[in-house]
């Protein structure tokens, strides 16, 4: 399993992260924690949702409910991003989801992957995929989602709730989605970089910001083209500065005293050029062509003599033409059906 630290930061007991980690056991906060949520709660129970069937509890046997990954079609996770506690407080890691990419390569070519230590590479390299990466605005990307039939109206509405540890969520990571088309044998993959709640705020905690250069890295690693999703609110908020490079020329004009000139000295003054000489003939009397039978039925060209390149050494070979014969040989033994399969 490969493991990356991120960054780290403390956080004090009874607060989202420490509730998270105790795996949603009760404490004196979270009767604060249970109220904060009651509207994310009560809003799923309004749009028609059976809460009943999405509320985690605390029983261990109901922890896949957690986890919306199982509810799109053809997503599979790639890298995921976890918090541990450590010695100076929590601390975000990113790690390869090993079951989800096994089933992932499997899906792709069925028994190529036994194990994450057993993989049939050979297989594998006969196997090309070109994956679209995407980025940008959740709701951007559930829309996205929807579009390519990857998931349904009740499994949009919770993938865009606020992750408060009571309703199934998306944890922040790579993930890639088969996206079937019309034609049967066309298949489209995205991968999908889910952010967190702040990942694109100006305002973003240090480890955020860390988390979303890291993914960032590997999904222009892993994918040649990317494509941002821009919401309406985003796009509105970009500053399309044109005055760049005047304000640029201001500032250095201001800074004069730290403005030195230099003058390169041009010493000597060489052409570089390719000069042609006469090369060199090399004789042998081993190296002839071999003239071919009537009955020759390769091209002729073929048969004169070849050079072997080498970084050090040099040679040459000369292919000869041999008419098909018949060779027969008597042998006076008995043979067994094994000796007889191997002679022949």
């Amino acid at each position: 399993m490969d493991y990356e630290i991120l960054s780290g930061y403390s956080s004090p007991p009874g607060d989202a992260a420490s509730k998270s980690l105790d795996n949603l056991c009760i404490t004196p906060a979270e009767e604060q924690i249970d109220m904060e949520t009651s509207s994310d709660i009560s809003h799923v129970a309004a749009s028609g949702l059976n809460t009943d069937e999405y509320i985690v509890k605390s029983d261990p046997s109901r922890r896949d409910l957690e986890d919306l990954v199982e509810k799109v079609k053809g997503m599979y996770r790639l890298l995921n991003l976890i918090t541990e506690s450590g010695s100076n407080g929590y601390v975000d890691k990113v790690i390869i989801d090993q079951d989800s990419l096994q089933r992932f390569i499997n899906a792709m070519s069925p028994g190529a992957c036994a194990s994450i230590t057993k993989v049939d590479f050979k297989t594998l390299d006969r196997l090309m995929i070109k994956p679209l990466g995407v980025y940008g605005s959740k709701d951007e990307i559930v829309r996205l989602l929807g579009s390519i039939g990857a998931i349904d109206e009740d499994v949009a509405r919770l993938l865009l709730l606020r992750d408060n540890g009571s309703l199934p969520s998306l944890s922040s990571g790579l993930y890639i989605v088969r996206a079937t088309t019309n034609v049967p044998t066309d298949e489209r993959q995205y991968v999908i970089y889910w952010p967190e709640e702040s990942t694109w705020d100006d305002s973003a905690l240090s480890s955020v910001r860390k988390n979303r250069v890291t993914f960032m890295r590997y999904l222009t690693k892993i994918c040649d083209q990317v494509v941002a999703l821009l919401s309406p609110e985003q796009s509105a908020s970009i500053v399309w500065n044109d005055d760049s490079d005047t304000e640029s020329v201001d500032m250095d004009a201001r800074d004069t005293d730290r403005l030195f000139t230099f003058e390169v000295a041009k010493r000597n003054e060489q052409e570089d050029s390719a000069i042609a000489r006469p090369g060199f003939q090399v004789h042998s009397c081993y190296i002839s062509r071999s003239e071919p039978p009537p009955d020759c039925l390769v091209d002729t060209a073929t048969l004169g003599p070849h050079i072997l390149p080498g970084e050090t050494t040099q040679g040459f070979f000369t292919a000869t033409y041999h008419s098909p014969g018949v060779n027969s040989e008597r042998f006076r033994q008995k043979f067994s059906e094994m000796s007889l399969k191997q002679l022949m």
